[in-house]
Formats: C-alpha cells, structure tokens, sequence
C-alpha cells in the first residue's frame, strides 16, 4: 500500500500503534497446565520403577532444591562461576591484545601465529570440551582450558 495523500494544510491521519506480543503469551494457553500435568505424573511413576540414581522422585528432588537455596550453596557456586569468567575473560583480552598487537607490529611474528591462530578457530567449541576431559585429570584445569 503506498503512501496516504493529503489535500494542502491537511494531515495524514496516525498510523495505528502496534504492540509487541507478550513474553508470557504461552502462559495464557490452556495447553499449558495440562502438559506440565502430564510431565510430572510421568515423572511420578517411571521414578518408581527406576533407581533413584537414574531418576529420582520429585519429594527427592524438592527436597535437594530446598537445601541447595537454604544453605548458601547456590550463592557460592554462582560467585565461583563468575569469578572464573572474568578471569577468563581478563585473561582473553589480555593474550589477544598481545597477540594482536604482536601480529601488527611485525610480519615476521604474523606469518608464524597467524596460521595456527586461523586453525585453532575452525576447530568447534565442543571438541576443545571433549580434549580437556582427555587431557586434564582435574576438573578446574579443564574448565581453565576450555574458557
């Protein structure tokens, strides 16, 4: 549809306000209580059947979240887990600012990291997870690598 046109000292008239549909939309569908219904009997009854180690039960469960968010272990884990991405981070920024300042500065230095620089980057995110598993016994080594 083109543009409205307007008589001289006229205007055109507003456009309609458009409104963005709400996050919570798949809330308001009733489909919704009935899947999670379904989800949590399910539950309820293979946990019964299978070992606790493989599935446990939903009082099993709750109880574990109750003592995870009473206890100060939720805290904890989140403050560590922030700790080591900004270390990583700092330490990111700080060995490829210097990489990349090196590469500039000489072609010399270029000619030699950049080809591996360039193949390290091709290889995916997941197989650098499956690698450190291998390769370190200690599971903070593993995470220091992959980050």
């Amino acid at each position: 549809m083109g543009p409205t046109v307007t008589e001289p000292g006229t205007t055109a008239p507003a456009a309609p306000a458009t409104t963005r549909p709400s996050a919570w939309r798949w809330a308001r569908d009733p489909g919704v209580p009935v899947f999670v219904a379904v989800l949590l009997l399910s539950w309820a009854v293979v946990s019964r059947f299978t070992p606790s180690y493989i599935l446990p039960g939903i009082p099993a469960v709750a109880r574990e979240i109750g003592q995870i968010l009473t206890t100060g272990d939720l805290l904890r884990s989140l403050l560590t887990t922030l700790a080591r991405v900004a270390l990583g981070l700092v330490g990111a920024v700080l060995a490829g600012g210097a990489i990349g300042m090196l590469t500039g500065a000489n072609t010399m230095v270029a000619r030699y990291l950049l080809p591996p620089i360039r193949f390290i980057q091709g290889i995916p995110s997941l197989s650098w997870v499956i690698m450190a598993v291998i390769w370190f016994q200690v599971v903070e080594l593993r995470v220091w690598f992959v980050m």
